[in-house]
């Protein structure tokens, strides 16, 4: 059976990503700027993408697309992009958590307990903890094990040893305790959309689509206004 052709987005971070994989290897993918230019910059890397490849976009048999949590307006431009580029092709959607695919591209996941934590702006983060060997097969966040919070909630669950990876990982490092690990190369911080797409080729053989129409974003509450 032929590996499918599919793109990965994410817009829930500062940083839009992009990438077209084959099955769960990557052809090619793309980091946007870090500068919320969201709406300006996605469709260039999609562009980007395809073209490195040697691809169009008929092509594509599904999209894969982080869903967040994340900032409203960032989430909502991924999710509309998503829709735009799916509809028109009558192709499936899968619905990724952001931050249960940033745990994911961490190598420190197989052995150390990993903090996915992403700026949730006004001094909060989102955040998940993932264990190894804990980790549900579709790659669906448990209820509630996402979580909005001031990061000093987020530091009083870690323990020593613990890998905390994201964009949050840097801004609030003062905030984490003692003993607590973090990427050696602050680039590798951020998200990337292979990442997305890996986990949106698991949970596509397992069935975990939904069309356009019914793609969703996760919001988180913040306490903050919309942005």
């Amino acid at each position: 059976m032929r590996e499918l052709l599919h793109l990965a987005i994410d817009t829930s971070t500062s940083r839009p990503t992009v990438a077209l994989m084959k099955g769960r290897t990557c052809l090619h993918d793309w980091l946007g700027p870090d500068a919320l230019r969201h709406h300006e910059t996605l469709l260039q890397g999609v562009d980007a993408c395809l073209k490195a490849a040697d691809h169009r976009l008929a092509d594509i048999d599904f999209l894969s697309c982080g869903v967040g949590p994340g900032m409203f307006t960032g989430l909502r431009i991924g999710i509309t992009t998503a829709k735009f580029l799916a509809d028109p092709l009558g192709i499936p959607c899968v619905a990724v958590s952001s931050l249960m695919a940033l745990g994911y591209q961490s190598a420190e996941l197989e052995k150390k307990t990993v903090w996915a934590v992403s700026d949730a702006k006004s001094k909060r983060v989102y955040a998940l903890r993932l264990d190894p060997g804990q980790i549900p097969a579709d790659f669906s966040p448990l209820a509630d094990e996402e979580a909005a919070e001031a990061p000093e909630l987020s530091a009083a669950r870690m323990g020593p040893g613990d890998f905390v990876i994201g964009e949050a990982a840097s801004i609030y490092e003062a905030q984490w305790p003692a003993g607590i690990l973090r990427p050696t190369d602050p680039e590798q911080n951020w998200l990337r959309a292979s990442s997305v797409g890996q986990l949106g080729a698991i949970r596509y053989g397992l069935g975990l689509t939904c069309s356009a129409v019914e793609l969703q974003p996760t919001y988180l509450k913040t306490g903050q206004p919309h942005l």
